[in-house]
């Protein structure tokens, strides 16, 4: 028996992944994050953007989760946080932070699985406690990363 929905199941991810990579690329290329930024950070007051900010991303959080929980509102409410992020003043500890993280991303987003689901099953789960099981699984990946890019690095140069 043949699902009604296939092609849907099928292709309706790629189709609204391929729109979000159309909507990335066109603001990109039009560089709207820095036209957006240059409107806001001349009329508002720090304290202005802070308390926006977080009544956006409260605002998100509700209306994502409770009121309309659709995967076809996703790209739209991603877009709003990465335009909060953009604009977000960082400081230089933060941003050292998110250089550092960015640094071993692939391989966390590569390896994480293993730590929860193949190899070494529930592992990660003695912390019993999200947080704990957060910090557990970033050390974790990030100590694997490190070696990986350790390995990788002597590779390249033999």
């Amino acid at each position: 028996m043949v699902d009604k929905n296939w092609c849907i199941t099928k292709y309706g991810v790629l189709g609204m992944t391929y729109f979000e990579f159309l909507i990335g690329a066109m603001v990109c290329k039009n560089a709207w994050l820095e036209k957006i930024k240059y409107c806001i950070t001349d009329k508002m007051k720090k304290w202005q953007k802070i308390t926006v900010a977080f009544a956006i991303i409260i605002g998100l959080l509700i209306g994502h989760t409770l009121i309309v929980p659709s995967l076809f509102i996703a790209p739209f409410t991603g877009g709003i946080v990465i335009l909060i992020f953009s604009i977000w003043e960082k400081t230089e500890l933060i941003k050292n932070t998110f250089l550092f993280l960015g640094k071993h991303s692939t391989n966390i987003w590569l390896i994480h699985m293993f730590f929860y689901h193949d190899i070494f099953v529930n592992f990660v789960y003695i912390g019993r406690y999200p947080v704990i099981i957060l910090a557990l699984m970033l050390c974790i990946t990030i100590l694997c990363s490190t070696c990986i890019n350790y390995i990788i690095k002597k590779i390249r140069f033999v």
